[in-house]
């Protein structure tokens, strides 16, 4: 008896920590609800020679509470657009990518480097919708999914346009001021993540930092970068 009683505890401790897996995708700091429908609309608009270039490049993680290297990330354009993402290892592009075997350590977030790029024609740009789905393949009850959809007709659309005197360059953000200024960067979520005096001509180092959106201070002025 005393030893189905250790079996059977055993048994219900494996199946506790079985369900206490948990994976959770999140925009910045904001966790997502799986089946959830997630809006993006800050936009980077680039004129290149013969129309323009658009990036859309939303902050989204994936979270684990527990350490694996058995996470599949699938993100699918059911808008029918190339998009790309990077996470855990080399960028793939196209209308469905599936990161397969990818690492995540146990209280962390992975950054799944996701972004649209085209170049348009015209002044149309797309919406872009893609549904997200990610699971452990050795614990398929952590499967979560959510959709986002970026440049949606109900949101208020965002465009970044270069500034001559401050713009982002691969790598780093070139300035070309007239007098001293103090220059301060925030994540979209708000997080400071960058703060420098800068004076004259010269290049700020950006290689740190992941690539996408960011809000910045210049003096009494401000505006959005998107860092590549």
């Amino acid at each position: 008896m005393k030893k189905l009683y250790i079996t059977l505890a055993a048994a219900l401790l494996g199946v506790a920590s079985m369900q206490a897996r948990e994976l959770a995708f999140y925009m910045g700091e904001e966790k997502i609800a799986t089946g959830e429908e997630v809006k993006f609309n800050e936009i980077e608009k680039e004129v290149i020679p013969g129309g323009f270039e658009v990036t859309m490049a939303p902050e989204l993680y994936l979270w684990s509470d527990f350490l694996s290297n058995t996470i599949q990330i699938t993100a699918k354009c059911t808008s029918g657009q190339e998009i790309q993402m990077c996470a855990g290892g080399d960028c793939m592009k196209g209308k469905e990518v599936v990161k397969k075997n990818i690492e995540i350590k146990a209280n962390s977030k992975l950054d799944l480097k996701f972004d649209y790029m085209a170049e348009i024609e015209g002044e149309t740009i797309p919406e872009v919708v893609t549904e997200f789905e990610a699971y452990d393949t050795n614990y398929t009850n952590t499967k979560v999914s959510f959709t986002l959809v970026m440049n949606s007709e109900s949101g208020a659309l965002t465009v970044i346009k270069n500034n001559a005197s401050f713009r982002a360059v691969a790598g780093g953000i070139e300035y070309s001021l007239d007098a001293p200024a103090a220059v301060e960067l925030y994540s979209i979520t708000g997080r400071k993540v960058l703060s420098a005096n800068l004076e004259g001509n010269g290049t700020l180092s950006t290689a740190s930092l992941p690539k996408g959106i960011y809000v910045y201070t210049l003096g009494d002025k401000s505006g959005k970068l998107y860092i590549r």
